[in-house]
């Protein structure tokens, strides 16, 4: 897995803004009894604000949240989950931005 690249880097970022990313994930998700909703195709219905499971199913017990994408290949697991923190400059009234996000991967 490739290392987490962010753009605008934070030298270019607006002072005192930046966008943290990390990665967290689970060893099974079980979605027996679920009719339309499950956390494989809706994770809006499924997962609180605070990313944490609400839905229909169920999920084996998350890891730790990482920095580091090559952590989610160290654990093994098959799902993860991001989460993003925006922090903005409240004094100069300046926001974190993220334009756009992608992911790639390798299918062995």
């Amino acid at each position: 897995m490739s290392s987490l690249t962010i753009e605008p880097s934070l030298a270019q970022s607006n002072p005192g803004t930046s966008v943290e990313v990390q990665f967290r994930s689970v060893d099974s998700i079980s979605v027996s009894g679920c009719v339309s909703s499950t956390p494989l195709n809706d994770a809006s219905t499924n997962f609180d604000a605070y990313a944490d499971y609400r839905g229909c199913g169920i999920l084996s017990t998350p890891s730790d949240w990482y920095s580091d994408p090559a952590e989610l290949v160290q654990d093994g697991r098959r799902y993860f989950q991001l989460r993003f923190t925006f922090v903005s400059n409240i004094q100069q009234e300046l926001l974190a931005e993220l334009d756009a996000f992608g992911f790639a991967y390798r299918v062995n």
